[in-house]
Parts: structure tokens; sequence; C-alpha cells
């Protein structure tokens, strides 16, 4: 279903407001990663990354990639967001 929506905006959405949503969509997944794997809230418990970590992340997988993999996607998300603001801005 991500694959088709990624897909649909590919088509119709012109270079810069893509880049904004997805910037904002990997924002987004980083906070949320961040959030299901250190406080553990309850109202995450159906978020992927938390059932993740419930199976792999006690034994097998430190928290650190978790928290890596966070990091990395909110960073990448504000490059491409504010990469996209200020081209509009520019333009």
């Amino acid at each position: 279903m991500l694959f088709i929506i990624i897909f649909v905006l590919i088509l119709f959405l012109p270079l810069q407001q893509m880049g904004v949503f997805l910037g904002l969509f990997l924002v987004f997944i980083g906070l949320f990663t961040f959030v299901s794997t250190y406080k553990e809230l309850p109202i995450l418990t159906n978020f992927p990354a938390y059932k993740i970590y419930q199976k792999v992340g006690r034994k097998d997988f430190p928290k650190f990639y978790f928290y890596l993999f966070s990091f990395a996607a909110v960073v990448i998300g504000l490059f491409l967001t504010l990469g996209g603001v200020f081209n509009f801005i520019g333009n």
C-alpha cells in the first residue's frame, strides 16, 4: 500500500512537493520509531517498529540500531523537507 501511495505521488506531484512530503513522512517514521522503542508506550504497540523490537530487540538486536535508524530517518527527512521548502522559496 505504501509503495502505491509513493508511486502515485511520484506521478502527480512536482519534485519539490514530493520531497517535502517524503521528508515529513521520514521525520514522523523516525520519531515514532524512537518513541516506540525508547518509551514503550501502550499507544504505539501496533506500530511495526515496536513489534520488531519486541521480537528481536531484547535478545539479538540492540536498541542502538533502532535509535540509529530513527536518527537517520529524521536527519534525511529534515534535509528533504528543508530542501523542498528552500527550493520553493527560491523559485
